[in-house]
């Protein structure tokens, strides 16, 4: 709880140990291109995209950065590392693209809060201009020193508050983190149930729950997915129509201390019969309301629900955008995976 506010309220930093890629050559961004369904970002931004399996499933989410024309930087989940890796080489042409695993070279430390531009301001480029909206948008990418430590910055923040990824190199991290916690006590540590907080209240997708091979991606309601070009999944993903279920971010009236936790049966409290079932849960922390994730079949969207916890049911709601907590709201918040679930019915999220 404490670590929810201090963050929220101020601002926070977080070790996480992404996988990383270097992906360069004539060739490289068409060839990527060719491998995810989302527009290639232009140099200087980001982009959040996946790799789909030939079936249209969710097979792994990452950042690319684009550092030039000819050369990209892909931040993956650590436990997809091998896996990114196997499907990229699989999918290699003979020549134009080289592929680097940089995963000891960089590391990654997220700074968030609604304090955090000003610390950065006051630590690294002293220039209002450069970390303003206008300059440095969601989704660019830029490189800054911080506390004298050259990084790579990217404007994206899986808990929906104020905040950068700062990419130092690895050799630089500790050090990094010492500065930055020296020049300012107040900067408070946050880790993954902080994370599953933000997460959760804001309504943001979690691979490897909420979203994995089990699931396609319209089922999952992918935003951004560019049907007008080719890419793996493309085809299976026209022919497959409306999806029989859909992905819904959920209010759970569990007591105190009893959440969902994924896999928990959702049923339809008229009819009595298993419906769906949760994917993910927990507790919101600033909410101070359970919940969850989970998959419903389409025609049961609109009737009563209700799921069962430890052998007892108990009432669900559909939520409809991020939960309101009690804390002072921060300067600007922003959607990493297109926003907050907010149609039940379409499982569509707001661009």
């Amino acid at each position: 709880m404490k670590e929810c506010q201090d963050m929220a309220n101020y601002c926070g930093v977080c070790y996480w140990p992404f996988a990383k890629f270097h992906i360069s050559g004539p060739k490289a961004a068409e060839w990527l291109d060719s491998l995810i369904p989302t527009r290639m970002p232009k140099v200087g931004r980001c982009t959040l995209t996946y790799f789909l399996t030939p079936k249209g499933k969710i097979m792994s989410e990452f950042v690319i950065v684009r550092l030039a024309e000819d050369s990209m930087y892909m931040v993956a989940y650590p436990n997809q590392e091998l896996h990114d890796w196997r499907w990229m080489q699989m999918n290699l042409p003979a020549e134009g693209v080289q592929i680097t695993n940089s995963c000891k070279e960089w590391a990654t430390m997220i700074v968030s809060g609604k304090e955090t531009r000003n610390i950065f301001l006051k630590h690294g480029n002293k220039d209002l201009a450069f970390w303003s909206n206008d300059n440095f948008k969601m989704f660019d990418f830029k490189e800054a020193e911080i506390c004298g430590i050259p990084c790579r910055v990217l404007r994206v923040s899986f808990t929906g508050e104020l905040g950068w990824e700062l990419h130092p190199r690895s050799e630089d991290v500790a050090e990094l983190y010492k500065r930055l916690k020296a020049a300012d006590p107040k900067i408070c540590d946050w880790g993954a149930y902080t994370m599953g907080s933000f997460r959760l209240e804001k309504g943001y997708l979690g691979f490897g729950s909420v979203m994995t091979r089990d699931h396609t991606a319209l089922e999952a309601g992918l935003g951004r997915i560019n049907m007008k070009k080719d890419f793996v999944g493309r085809d299976a993903l026209e022919a497959m129509g409306a999806p029989s279920r859909r992905l819904v971010h959920l209010a759970v009236d569990t007591p105190d201390q009893l959440d969902c936790i994924g896999n928990e049966a959702i049923f339809n409290k008229v009819t009595g019969a298993v419906v769906g079932f949760t994917t993910s849960g927990g507790w919101g922390y600033l909410a101070k309301k359970s919940i969850a994730f989970g998959y419903i079949n389409a025609e049961d969207l609109q009737a009563p629900l209700e799921v069962e916890v430890l052998g007892s049911r108990y009432d669900i709601h559909l939520q409809h955008g991020p939960f309101k907590v009690n804390v002072e709201t921060p300067e600007e918040k922003f959607p990493l995976h297109e926003a907050s679930l907010q149609s039940s019915s379409a499982a569509s999220r707001q661009a």
